[in-house]
C-alpha cells in the first residue's frame, strides 16, 4: 500500500510541480458553503507535509485562484490519484473540493 507521498516522492525529487485537475465529486464550496463552479486544471508548486498531505501554491498565472495557498490530502487509503483540495486565496477566501492528480501524465516536467 502506498500513500500520496510514496507515489510522488521520486518525481518530487526532480521537481516540485504537479498538475491538479479539479472534478465535481461532492461539489466545490466557499467558506460560506456556497456551491461554486468546478475550477479549471492548474499547476502547483509545493512539498509533502506528511505521508498523505501536500502543501503548496497555485502557480498557473491565468487561473482564478493564482497564488492561493493549497492543501491536498489523499482521498482513499490506497493511492488512486484522487485528493481532497483546500484553497485559501487572499481576495477569494477559502474553497474546498475534490480533484485528480496525474503524476505520470503531467506536462510540467515531473
Amino acid at each position: 500500500m502506498t500513500g500520496l507521498g510514496d507515489q510522488l516522492d521520486f518525481e518530487m525529487e526532480l521537481s516540485d510541480k504537479i498538475e491538479v485537475k479539479p472534478i465535481y465529486g461532492w461539489g466545490w464550496f466557499d467558506s460560506g458553503r456556497e456551491l461554486l463552479d468546478v475550477p479549471e486544471t492548474f499547476i502547483a508548486i509545493g512539498k509533502f507535509v506528511s505521508n498523505s498531505e501536500w502543501s503548496g501554491r497555485i502557480t498557473s498565472p491565468d487561473h482564478k485562484y493564482f497564488d492561493a495557498k493549497l492543501l491536498l490530502s489523499k482521498r482513499h487509503t490506497n493511492w488512486d490519484g484522487l485528493v481532497n483540495v483546500q484553497f485559501e486565496h487572499s481576495a477569494l477566501g477559502k474553497t474546498t473540493g475534490y480533484a485528480e492528480v496525474k503524476v505520470n501524465s503531467c506536462e510540467c516536467s515531473i
